[in-house]
């Protein structure tokens, strides 16, 4: 079976929404679905600087899934999340979708999880 889906590794740049290139712009608006994590604040409320700069940089909110990654010294519940969200990414790249995740998000999942060491799609 082929696997026409991609996968774009995207930086969103040091921080500041006005230093993201155009190129990422552009491939932020052309992709499907945007993979974006976040933390559970103090008061139980999601937060996500990546979320915050996509807002201001007004990319289509429909196409954003924000997941929760756990923030303690016990770090299985962060790779249970990963684990999680890689299958859903392994979904939709078999289903034909473009994503979009950050680097860092995708170099997490391909070493956090046994699902993506198999040669399942190309990574760009």
């Amino acid at each position: 079976m082929e696997n026409t889906g991609k996968i774009f590794g995207i930086s969103l740049g040091p921080g500041d929404p006005e230093l993201i290139t155009l190129k990422a712009l552009k491939a932020l608006n052309a992709v499907d679905v945007i993979f974006c994590p976040g933390t559970k604040s103090g008061e139980g409320r999601m937060k996500s600087r990546a979320l915050d700069i996509l807002r201001q940089l007004e990319v289509d909110e429909t196409k954003i899934r924000l997941f929760q990654v756990p923030m303690s010294r016990d770090r299985q519940e962060a790779l249970c999340a990963y684990d999680r969200v890689c299958g859903e990414v392994l979904e939709l790249v078999r289903s034909g979708l473009q994503l979009k995740g950050t680097p860092v998000f995708i170099l997490l999942l391909i070493i956090c999880t046994g699902s993506l060491r198999r040669p399942v799609f190309r990574l760009r």
